[in-house]
């Protein structure tokens, strides 16, 4: 468990047309936002729908 008071560092899909929070993960220090973009993607239906994400996102494995 991380000490009372530190920083969490979230990666979140939000669903503009609803504005909700879609789904939502933990991005922790062993690791990075582009290893948490699919796993963070993969329960969404995304069959027709339009995924915006910041330059950091500009992966092929993403755009696939």
């Amino acid at each position: 468990m991380d000490r009372p008071g530190a920083q969490v560092h979230l990666l979140a899909a939000l669903g503009q047309a609803e504005q909700i929070v879609l789904a939502q993960l933990d991005v922790d220090g062993k690791t990075n936002e582009i290893s948490r973009f699919m796993p963070l993607l993969d329960g969404l239906k995304l069959t027709g729908a339009i995924v915006t994400a910041d330059a950091l996102h500009t992966q092929r494995e993403h755009a696939r």
